[in-house]
């Protein structure tokens, strides 16, 4: 149910901080096709999830499948939590990191800045902001 698929969509964040991405891509696609079982329209489970298999998708260095679950995960947070959330702005950097994997310049720098202005002041200590902001710098 929704406990067991929290449970793995945390395992693959911690699996993606370790670089263990085969097994978080794994828990985190499990993770997504169980909580789909139990919310069908989606919700901030499935925001979670989704940006969990877009960072492990990340860090093994697959930005254009990415893309996919940083938008789904964009589009569910807004919905649950609205535009100026925090983790709205989170799942907007990741599709921005995306992006920047891509060389979509203009794309990543306008996910990017959304993010970073609001991480900056709602989760400064996010060690992610830090990579929003490298990924910036570097479209520069």
């Amino acid at each position: 149910g929704a406990t067991h698929a929290s449970m793995l969509g945390m395992l693959a964040r911690v699996e993606t901080e370790t670089g263990d991405y085969a097994k978080a891509m794994e828990h985190a696609r499990a993770a997504i096709a169980e909580v789909i079982q139990v919310f069908p329209d989606g919700g901030k489970d499935e925001a979670w999830d989704q940006l969990a298999l877009a960072l492990a998708l990340l860090g093994d260095k697959h930005a254009a499948e990415a893309v996919a679950p940083a938008t789904r995960s964009v589009e569910l947070y807004r919905r649950v939590s609205g535009e100026q959330h925090w983790r709205t702005a989170e799942a907007r950097g990741v599709l921005g990191l995306a992006f920047s994997g891509l060389g979509r310049k203009n794309e990543a720098a306008r996910e990017l800045d959304f993010a970073i202005a609001i991480l900056e002041k709602e989760r400064p200590y996010m060690p992610i902001v830090d990579d929003m902001r490298q990924a910036r710098r570097r479209l520069r």
